[in-house]
């Protein structure tokens, strides 16, 4: 079943809101993800290269995120959700246009700011569709629902994008921007209320509104325990799965693994992804709280055993933090967003978002070093310990 089915939504919003999935679905066909790394290496990038690049794209993400989402919040999210992906499409001709380090530098730039007009925005843009119809006890569920259909539509991409690269190195490349132009035309039928979501006291003026609004999204990350707990959270999940994952793929290619054979692990990767974030709701509820040190203890495992450079251990092992990530992208979207006030939704998204990409900009050169001078099994290694410290730390604060 492709579309969301729920009778308690009404029909006008269901209908958008697979409209919106529809959008998430096109936008996350992202044929020239799984095999990046290696798409840079064949233009002899070093992996210290690479992750200055990564980090960078970080930094650039760290400077727009709350500027995109403050704009949402105030002047509309389909728009800036636009605008968006306009500069992903750019990003993507700059990748192939010339294969250079600044080339590539200026793409994940580009890609970089058009992210930030897109992760935090989309996420406030269909919650408020859930809010205004009374339906955000379903909200979870739906987000269960979508990163199921996006990770078993991910496992397809992911054998045909090393199909197509072993074809040409750029055919991965084109097809994503044909789907980048399909993910615009359904987001045309995701509508939006002009000042939908403008605070009260609007009429006063803009620069002051600004102001107090984003120190209202300050607030509402700050004050409330809760979000800052699940911001830091967040942000430490998305940096610690993110940095065993990117160069995951390149890794399982030097221990041995075809790119073909790696397309046909990564659709078998990604049915098994969907599965848990179809239930990733059942699982928190099984576990509540403590479902947070279960899974950083699991990273924390998995990282270092891949230090032993076996190929069958290390595919295991990846998958394994594959379907953490699919749990707790579902998990910490309901959680977030349950606890943040409408006409700030956005911006306190996007502060979210700062958070996790403020930590990929120290983290990744340092990873990039550690790989290039001891090798991606050692420095997988030394991020396992690092995680469990962390796990150490945060089970001593639970009990503190």
């Amino acid at each position: 079943m492709l579309m969301y089915k729920n009778a308690t939504i009404p029909r006008p919003y269901a209908r958008e809101i697979n409209y919106y999935f529809l959008h998430l679905l096109a936008g996350r066909m992202v044929f020239f993800y799984s095999i990046i790394v290696i798409y840079f290496r064949q233009f002899g990038l070093s992996f210290t290269a690479i992750m200055i690049i990564s980090s960078i794209e970080s930094l650039t993400s760290v400077v727009f995120e709350i500027p995109c989402g403050m704009l949402a919040d105030r002047y509309g999210r389909r728009v800036v959700v636009f605008s968006g992906k306009i500069l992903c499409f750019l990003a993507i001709i700059a990748y192939i246009i010339r294969p250079s380090f600044g080339f590539f530098l200026v793409a994940e730039v580009l890609l970089s700011i058009g992210s930030s007009c897109i992760t935090g925005v989309t996420a406030s843009l269909i919650y408020s569709k859930f809010k205004k119809s009374d339906s955000t006890e379903h909200y979870h569920d739906f987000q269960g629902f979508a990163m199921s259909r996006i990770f078993v539509a991910n496992s397809i991409v992911g054998v045909l994008s090393t199909l197509l690269f072993d074809i040409h190195i750029y055919l991965p490349f084109f097809v994503t921007l044909a789907f980048i132009t399909l993910s615009i035309i359904f987001l045309l039928f995701v509508g939006e209320e002009k000042g939908e979501y403008k605070a009260e006291g609007e009429a006063k003026g803009v620069v002051r509104p600004i102001v107090l609004h984003f120190k209202a999204s300050l607030t509402a990350v700050l004050v409330n325990r809760q979000v800052l707990k699940l911001t830091l959270l967040s942000g430490l999940f998305g940096v610690i799965t993110a940095s065993i994952l990117y160069v995951a793929n390149a890794y399982l290619e030097q221990l041995g693994m075809g790119i073909r054979y790696l397309g046909i692990y990564l659709v078998a990767a990604g049915l098994v992804s969907a599965f848990f974030a179809k239930h990733s709701k059942k699982i928190y509820d099984r576990l509540k709280d403590k479902i947070y040190a279960v899974l950083l203890l699991t990273l924390a495992i998995c990282s270092a055993l891949l230090f032993f450079n076996n190929l069958i251990l290390a595919a295991l092992l990846l998958m394994i933090v594959r379907t953490v990530n699919a749990v707790l992208i579902p998990l910490f979207s309901d959680q977030i967003n349950r606890r943040i006030s409408d006409e700030n939704r956005a911006t306190t998204l996007s502060m979210i978002h700062v958070v996790q990409s403020g930590v990929f900009i120290l983290a990744d050169p340092l990873i990039g070093i550690a790989m290039d001078s001891f090798g991606m099994g050692a420095a997988y290694l030394l991020l396992g310990i690092i995680v469990l410290l962390i796990t150490i730390f945060y089970l001593y604060g639970i009990v503190s």
